[in-house]
């Protein structure tokens, strides 16, 4: 049974044998496919408190390692891991840039049973010395990439003033529908968008933010539409785009839970472009009825 350790980023070999992520979260810029691995274990992972405290901060390395030795040594699943390994070649996956301090090193010392990382044979280990040591723009919490405060709160307060836009654009085109089916069909995403706009206040007040008041631009440009069908093609374009942004900002949220809601908001937008475009295609090009004038 031998455990070495890899940056997730390189090549897969014949010769990693089993590989296994043992990163927490779900490194930046990688897909699964090419990812090649056999076993996530989140649960050998350093706890998310002590991985915030750490910080990839080479000067906190030493009361690092202590803690996380801690950790592991009362931790079940590292005898699990070690069980799972048995008789094989391991190769524990992480994505930290700084080769020199990171949990993997940690773990891979407790997995072989070794108490010192010079002791420890691992596929890094070769280019260790000649390998930059994270400087002070990589030793924050964002070392994997993950937002700070500021930026998600401006990132869920983007998102509020477009899923409020949309909302609106949704509850006024219901109003004006020209059936009753078409109504329908307008409250149910003025629904959906309510729903979320909700989500991301609660979001925002639980990080210590200001919910913004702002509506996005999307709600002028859908309004100045008067043919149903245009109208429509228009509202997926926005459900798009809200698509694209959860896409592209999913790997950098660190914080589980949110995590787990931003992507029940994306499964939502994308059941939404489908519902849409069911609608475009069963929807004749007709004007919208003219607003009731007080």
């Amino acid at each position: 049974m031998t455990f070495v350790i890899k940056r997730i980023y390189e090549p897969a070999a014949n010769s990693d044998g089993m590989r296994v992520l043992v990163d927490r979260i779900w490194p930046q810029g990688i897909s699964r496919f090419d990812a090649k691995i056999d076993i996530w274990d989140k649960d050998v992972a350093p706890t998310t408190d002590l991985r915030k405290w750490f910080g990839h901060r080479p000067e906190r390395w030493t009361e690092f390692r202590k803690r996380y030795r801690a950790e592991l040594a009362r931790n079940p699943a590292v005898a699990a891991l070690r069980k799972e390994g048995r008789g094989k070649t391991v190769t524990l996956l992480y994505a930290a840039k700084d080769k020199s301090h990171n949990h993997a090193l940690v773990l891979v010392e407790a997995l072989n049973g070794r108490k010192k990382s010079s002791g420890t044979r691992h596929k890094d280990e070769r280019r260790a010395n000649s390998s930059p040591v994270c400087h002070a723009g990589e030793a924050d919490p964002t070392y994997l990439g993950y937002l700070d405060r500021k930026e998600l709160a401006d990132f869920l307060n983007t998102m509020l003033a477009a899923e409020r836009a949309g909302a609106r654009v949704a509850l006024r085109s219901a109003k004006d529908a020209r059936t009753k089916k078409l109504a329908r069909f307008w409250e149910m995403i003025q629904h959906s968008e309510a729903q979320w706009c909700a989500f991301l206040q609660r979001a925002l007040r639980a990080l210590g933010a200001t919910p913004s008041r702002k509506i996005g631009t999307f709600y002028a440009k859908a309004m100045a539409i008067e043919d149903d069908r245009e109208r429509l093609v228009f509202l997926n374009r926005g459900q798009e785009w809200v698509v694209r942004k959860l896409e592209a900002i999913l790997p950098k949220i660190q914080d589980d839970s949110l995590h787990r809601d931003l992507t029940a908001m994306l499964r939502s937008h994308k059941a939404n472009i489908n519902t849409v475009a069911t609608a475009i295609s069963d929807e004749p090009t007709r004007k919208m009825a003219s607003p009731k004038r007080a």
